[in-house]
């Protein structure tokens, strides 16, 4: 073949250190867009982030040529840096050392994002994305909303906690793990 075409789609999701509730909530924006800035520097395309006072969810088109391991330590090293430069958090702030990454086919978007955004009722126009695959790279094109979407993970995460959100990914993907190590 003359050209490389791929189409992979990854959902990673990682804790605070200890899933301390500890994520600054009124610099959620500013966190989030210097993440965002981490990961199209590093040629993914966000799709969707969000999180919850003790961990993350970041939905990616990823970039074959570049390593998940790689760009989840740069997140975590760079994020980090930057909450405790700009004095974020009153007292420490450090991710937990693991993290999940789960794939998900071009069919299932809307569902992860939806579930990322915590949109359980779809009371406004969706986004949409749409992905054109061009001489090894991806172009990403985002035609978004006018009405901001409802945030239901805080209403989420007062049923389940990360932990059981967690151990339920492993389980829907079939990972086998040992529970004495699937956290710090």
């Amino acid at each position: 073949m003359a050209n490389t075409f791929t189409q992979l789609y990854i959902h990673i999701i990682f804790s605070t250190k200890g899933r301390e509730k500890i994520f600054p909530k009124n610099h959620k924006d500013e966190i989030q867009k210097y993440i965002t800035g981490i990961i199209q520097k590093r040629d993914h395309k966000l799709i969707v982030i969000n999180n919850m006072p003790d961990h993350i969810h970041i939905f990616i088109g990823l970039n074959p040529g570049k390593a998940i391991s790689d760009l989840v330590r740069d997140i975590k090293q760079n994020s980090t840096k930057f909450i405790k430069k700009n004095r974020m958090l009153i007292g420490n702030f450090a991710w937990q050392e693991g993290y999940g990454a789960f794939s998900y086919s071009h069919s299932q978007i809307n569902e992860v994002v939806k579930y990322i955004q915590g949109v359980e009722y779809c009371k406004f126009a969706l986004m949409v994305y749409l992905y054109l695959i061009q001489q090894y790279r991806l172009i990403f094109l985002i035609i978004k909303c006018f009405i901001p979407p409802l945030n239901n993970q805080e209403e989420h995460h007062r049923k389940k906690t990360f932990k059981e959100e967690y151990l339920e990914f492993l389980e829907k993907f079939g990972i086998e793990y040992d529970i004495r190590y699937v956290f710090d």
